[in-house]
């Protein structure tokens, strides 16, 4: 007999740990370092900063004329899907579950630009390649931004691993995932919605393996999902957290039994703290001018502490034990 976690006690645990970092993210002005390491930092609590980026050029720059006149000719790294959806959960004409990768192009920004903004254009183009692309494909961009947050860099002791930039329309979404990152998101253009899970509720989003397929649109523009050769897998959040726990029965029957998300927004000057190995999905709402979002963030490394042994039990215990009450 599989052992059993008990399902009232996983969620006295969810419950538990909601009455101590709450159920809204809170919206405050940039504290000094020490202040905002020992209530956010060292409580795995995330906040949006309402000025930390206010000196920011970008912030009164960056419309889609401008970018146009900079990057104009430069190759950028393009996501592109036929439903907004790279890297995610993806039910193929099979009927089999994929984790689909998007389509990588390499595009001239100017083309990118036309693309998005096209009517007839069917494909969702999105600018996300978490490769510290902002220092290495935009650097005409940099004088416009802080290549490191000061202050944050003295808080995690480091400077960025990464720097990213966020180009896109309303249709591109990211999927529910964590990162190994303390993660500082700063948006510069138009709003991001984020939908927020903390550590502790993994044991209810059924993190479950899946085969890759890449997108693959042919001359006529139709996509399909071609899967990876050799074959590969990879661990992905099954819950898609737009949908109901009714819709998701099949694939994530404990979800029903969680708490429900913290949501928050993310506007223009704002950047979001958000924790390492906090269970993410985000949405966006472009900029009335150009429907563009654009946001660039700093990843700093997490500290593997005890924090991280305890969610690993949770992860790995999830993965053993059936949810039962």
């Amino acid at each position: 007999c599989a052992p059993v976690m008990d399902r009232q006690a996983v969620r006295a645990l969810a419950e538990e740990a909601r009455d101590l970092i709450g159920t809204t993210v809170p919206r405050i002005s940039t504290p000094d370092p020490l202040t905002f390491h020992r209530e956010y930092v060292s409580a795995n609590r995330p906040c949006v900063l309402t000025n930390a980026v206010d000196h920011w050029p970008a912030l009164r720059k960056w419309s889609a004329a401008y970018l146009h006149n900079r990057l104009q000719d430069t190759e950028v790294s393009v996501a592109c899907t036929p439903n907004g959806m790279a890297d995610a959960v993806t039910r193929g004409t099979d009927g089999q579950l994929w984790f689909s990768k998007p389509d990588e192009r390499r595009l001239g920004f100017g083309e990118f630009l036309r693309l998005v903004a096209s009517e007839e254009n069917q494909a969702v183009y999105y600018i996300s390649h978490q490769n510290n692309s902002l220092n290495t494909e935009f650097k005409e961009l940099l004088e416009d931004v802080d290549r490191e947050l000061e202050w944050a860099s003295g808080v995690f002791g480091e400077v960025p691993e990464a720097v990213n930039l966020w180009i896109g329309e309303d249709r591109a979404v990211t999927s529910l995932h964590k990162d190994h990152y303390e993660n500082m998101y700063s948006v510069v253009r138009g709003t991001k919605i984020f939908t927020l899970f903390p550590p502790v509720d993994v044991p209810f989003l059924c993190a479950t393996e899946f085969r890759e397929a890449t997108w693959s649109q042919d001359v006529n523009g139709e996509f399909q999902l071609v899967p990876d050769s050799p074959a590969s897998s990879v661990e992905w959040l099954a819950v898609d957290p737009l949908k109901s726990a009714e819709e998701q029965e099949d694939l994530c029957a404990p979800y029903k039994d969680g708490l429900p998300a913290i949501r928050c927004e993310v506007r223009e000057g704002e950047t979001l703290y958000l924790p390492a190995l906090w269970h993410h999905h985000v949405q966006q709402r472009g900029a009335a001018e150009d429907g563009l979002t654009i946001a660039v963030n700093y990843w700093y490394n997490m500290q593997f502490d005890v924090k991280y042994a305890f969610y690993q039990f949770l992860v790995n215990a999830s993965r053993r034990w059936r949810l039962q009450g």
